[in-house]
């Protein structure tokens, strides 16, 4: 984990909201918690799963040494928003940033544009590119983040690329 941040605006509403990186294998132990079944979210949305853009067979294949990253935000400790960033295996300090998801019980309480933050903090710190995939099948994914990546990117004064 790379760092962990904590929302004073929240104890009026008494949750306990953190922001954090995970590694590859620091989501995998948080998904499996230990054991061979995943957490029924990360499965693919066809089979009850609610993180839409996020992949949990690309995060478990064994043949993606790919270097991968996910911004999460947690609600009392349950995982409720996940960006998944990878590295480009041919481009150096470019990153690719292959779905935002958050849970739609969680959704319209600014945690999506909490975890788009601290990617581009991410990214900033590491000093790093950021290209902004095509998912979903109408490549609606990116059409969303379009506003806030150009707003945040000139923020924190980071590199986007789009793949129009």
């Amino acid at each position: 984990m790379f760092e962990n941040e904590q929302f004073n605006s929240c104890r009026e509403r008494k949750e306990k909201i953190s922001l954090e990186i995970l590694e590859r294998d620091e989501l995998k132990e948080l998904i499996y918690q230990g054991g061979n079944i995943p957490d029924s979210r990360f499965v693919d949305s066809d089979h009850g799963g609610v993180f839409y853009y996020f992949d949990l067979d690309e995060l478990i294949n064994p043949l993606n040494q790919d270097k991968m990253v996910f911004p999460v935000i947690k609600e009392n400790g349950l995982i409720v928003g996940i960006i998944d960033m990878e590295y480009s295996p041919t481009q150096e300090k470019v990153v690719w940033v292959k779905g935002v998801s958050v849970d739609p019980k969680y959704q319209e309480k600014g945690y999506g544009s909490k975890l788009l933050e601290k990617m581009f903090e991410y990214a900033q710190q590491n000093d790093l590119t950021l290209q902004i995939s095509k998912y979903g099948q109408t490549g609606d994914g990116e059409k969303k983040l379009q506003k806030p990546t150009k707003r945040l990117a000139r923020k924190y004064g980071v590199k986007v690329i789009n793949n129009n």
